[in-house]
C-alpha cells in the first residue's frame, strides 16, 4: 500500500522533417486557388465558383495564420505556405507585406543555406474589392502605399496569378513605374492576369506588359476601360487559351498578327449589345467555348452563331431570369449561371417560360453551373418548380444540377 506508484511514461513520436511540408499543404490545401487554365464547365467533378474560390482561400488563410504562431518551427516550415497565394485587404497589409518581402528577400542574399525568400513562393497576388488603397475621407493621398507594389513585385520571381480586383472605391492613378516594375520582375512567370479596375495601365503600359508575358494563358481586361478600344497585340501571346472581355471594345480590338493567339479556344464577351466581330471572325475555328455576360443576349446570340458556325458549347452569365435567348441553333452544351443570390416567384415563371419557348435543335444538354439558382426556386417556389420542370420533361435535352445529377419535377 505504501509503495510508490509508478510513473506512465510519455511516447514523444518524432516525425521526420520532410513531413512536416506535406502535412501543412494537406490541412491548407485550397481547390483551384492556383489554377493557370480554365476548367471545363461540362466535366465533372464541376469547377468551383470564383466566389467559392476565394472563399475557401480565406479560409485557408486563417488556418496558416495560426500554423506560424504555434511555435518557431512551425513558423519557420509554414511560411512558406502562407506566402503562396496572397490578398491584399487595406493599406496595412500593404505596408507590412512590402516590409516582411524585404527583409526576407534581404536575409536569403546575405544567407549561404539555400533557403529561398518568402515572396520566392508566392503563385498567387490580389488586391481585393476591399482593399482600401484609394482617397479617404481626411483627403490623404495613398500614393507612397501603391508605391510599395513595385518593392512587392520585385520580391515575386515566381508570381503566375494576378488580380486586380473590381470594387468602387476612388483610385488615383499608379505610377507608371509600378506596371513596369511588374513586366519586368513577373512578367515571364505569370499565367494569369484578371485586371477589372481603375487604375487601367495606357496603351503603351498594356503593350509593354504584353510583350513581358510570352507565358500568359488567360487575360482578362477591365470592362469600362474605352482606351483598349485601341490596343493592338504584337508580338503573339502563343500560350494563351482564354481571353475575357468587354464586347464594346471588340471591333476594334486589333491583332497584327494573323493569328496573335494560336492556342485560343475561349472568349468570354461581358456586357454591351456588340460583340467581338474581328475575334470571332478570326478564330472561330479554334473558339470551342464562349462565355456571354450581357443583358442583350437576344442580339448576340445569333452574330455568334453565324460567325461561329461550327461552336457548340455555350455558357451564359444570366443577370436577369427573362434574359434567356430566343434561339440556339448550334449550340450542343449549355451551361447557366445566375449571378443574383435569390429569385423572385414572378422571375422564377418567367424563367420556366422562357427556358420552355428555347429553340435549341442541337441542345443535348442543360447544366446549370453554381447551386444557387436551382436551390432557391426549388425551396422557396416549389409549386413554381414543379410546374417549370414538368414543362421541361418533354425536351430532349438533359438537364443536370452542377454535380451532373438529373433534374426531375418534385413529386
Amino acid at each position: 500500500m505504501g509503495g510508490k506508484r509508478k510513473r506512465k511514461h510519455s511516447h514523444n513520436f518524432t516525425l521526420p522533417a520532410e513531413i512536416w511540408p506535406t502535412i501543412f499543404q494537406l490541412s491548407t490545401v485550397s481547390p483551384q486557388v492556383l489554377d493557370t487554365d480554365i476548367r471545363d464547365p461540362f466535366k465533372l467533378p464541376p469547377p468551383l465558383s470564383e466566389r467559392e474560390v476565394v472563399e475557401s482561400l480565406r479560409e485557408s488563410l486563417v488556418t496558416k495564420r495560426a500554423l506560424v504562431r504555434v511555435c518557431q518551427a512551425w513558423h519557420s516550415m509554414a511560411s512558406p505556405f502562407l506566402y503562396e497565394a496572397i490578398i491584399i485587404n487595406d493599406r496595412r497589409d500593404l505596408v507590412s507585406l512590402r516590409t516582411n518581402l524585404l527583409d526576407s528577400k534581404r536575409r536569403a542574399e546575405m544567407d549561404a543555406d539555400g533557403v529561398p525568400s518568402l515572396g520566392w513562393h508566392t503563385r498567387r497576388f490580389e488586391l481585393a474589392r476591399r482593399c482600401q488603397t484609394h482617397y479617404t475621407r481626411e483627403g490623404i493621398p495613398p500614393d507612397e502605399e501603391i508605391s510599395h507594389l513595385s518593392d512587392i513585385f520585385h520580391c515575386l520571381p515566381n508570381l503566375a496569378i494576378l488580380i486586380i480586383a473590381q470594387d468602387n472605391g476612388d483610385h488615383p492613378p499608379w505610377p507608371p513605374i509600378i506596371v513596369a516594375d511588374l513586366a519586368a520582375s513577373c512578367g515571364p512567370s505569370l499565367r494569369v492576369l484578371r485586371w477589372r479596375r481603375y487604375p487601367y495601365p495606357d496603351l503603351s503600359q498594356w503593350d509593354q506588359l504584353l510583350r513581358a508575358t510570352p507565358n500568359l494563358r488567360i487575360l482578362e481586361l477591365p470592362a469600362a476601360h474605352e482606351g483598349l478600344a485601341k490596343l493592338q497585340v504584337e508580338p503573339h501571346l502563343p500560350c494563351l487559351v482564354s481571353l475575357e472581355m468587354p464586347g464594346r471594345s471588340g471591333p476594334y480590338f486589333d491583332t497584327k498578327n494573323d493569328p496573335a493567339f494560336p492556342s485560343l479556344h475561349h472568349l468570354a464577351i461581358n456586357g454591351w449589345n456588340e460583340p467581338p466581330s474581328l475575334l470571332l471572325t478570326l478564330y472561330r475555328d479554334q473558339l470551342s467555348l464562349v462565355t456571354l455576360i450581357t443583358s442583350h443576349l437576344d442580339r448576340v446570340t445569333p452574330i455568334v452563331a453565324s460567325m461561329c458556325p461550327n461552336l457548340g458549347r455555350m455558357v451564359i452569365i444570366l443577370r436577369f431570369m427573362d434574359c434567356l435567348p430566343a434561339e440556339l441553333p448550334t449550340t450542343t452544351l449549355l451551361g447557366l449561371v445566375y449571378v443574383e443570390e435569390s429569385v423572385g416567384r414572378s422571375q422564377a415563371k418567367a424563367f420556366f417560360a422562357r427556358l420552355g419557348t428555347l429553340n435549341a435543335p442541337n441542345l443535348q444538354l442543360l447544366r446549370f453551373l453554381d447551386r444557387s439558382l436551382l436551390d432557391h426556386i426549388r425551396y422557396h417556389h416549389p409549386k413554381v418548380f414543379s410546374q417549370g420542370m414538368g414543362l421541361l420533361s418533354s425536351r430532349q435535352y438533359r438537364i443536370e444540377d452542377m454535380d451532373g445529377v438529373l433534374v426531375l419535377p418534385e413529386t
